[in-house]
């Protein structure tokens, strides 16, 4: 139980190095759980329920930098780190899932007084949400194409604000490389990355 605490644990300290290398800052609540403030993310089981259980969105990270187009706009990464062996990354099916769970977080945090008030800065003018689903391959064993796998997921999948962008993070220690997919909109978020 301690090893996957600590495999776990990887994603978070090397996402941080990384985007920290960029200038990115970091919130200061991690790994913590927030209401949802919207009924179109509630399964029709759990809207039919008698006692309906309430939905919360989990929240590893977020992130945030000043717009480099604008400077008036702060733009705010929520990011789902996630730790994964071969065989794991290996469902697309399942990371298809968690991308579908993230879009509905960058959906959420718009709206949400509670993730509004634990993570924009003090001073807010404008500002946009992104998603980011952040992979490290902690087996060092998968060498496919991720992006290959998941580039042909369509946008309409997901419900995600008009202007917000979100993308697959993806680091592997087998060959030292930092991918990054975008899922969807336009790609000024990715290309962000990579000049930095």
């Amino acid at each position: 139980m301690a090893e996957t605490k600590h495999i776990g644990a990887i994603a978070e300290i090397i996402s941080s190095q990384i985007f920290n290398e960029m200038k990115w800052r970091t919130g200061d609540e991690t790994d913590v759980n927030w209401k949802c403030c919207m009924d179109s993310h509630l399964t029709k089981a759990q809207r039919e329920a008698k006692k309906p259980k309430e939905k919360t969105h989990p929240t590893d990270i977020v992130f945030s930098y000043s717009d480099p187009y604008d400077s008036e706009v702060t733009i705010y990464v929520q990011t789902d780190l996630k730790s994964y062996k071969k065989s794991t990354i290996e469902n697309y099916r399942g990371i298809r899932s968690t991308i579908s769970s993230l879009a509905q977080q960058v959906e959420c945090s718009q709206k949400s007084p509670e993730w509004r008030g634990k993570y924009l800065l003090k001073q807010p003018s404008k500002y946009k949400v992104h998603g980011m689903l952040f992979i490290y391959n902690h087996d060092n064993e998968y060498d496919d194409e991720l992006f290959d796998k998941l580039s042909g997921v369509p946008n309409s999948e997901y419900s995600m604000p008009e202007n917000s962008m979100m993308a697959v993070a993806y680091f592997g220690d087998c060959d030292q490389l930092f991918r990054f997919i975008p899922i969807t909109r336009s790609c000024r978020f990715s290309l962000f990355l990579f000049l930095l």
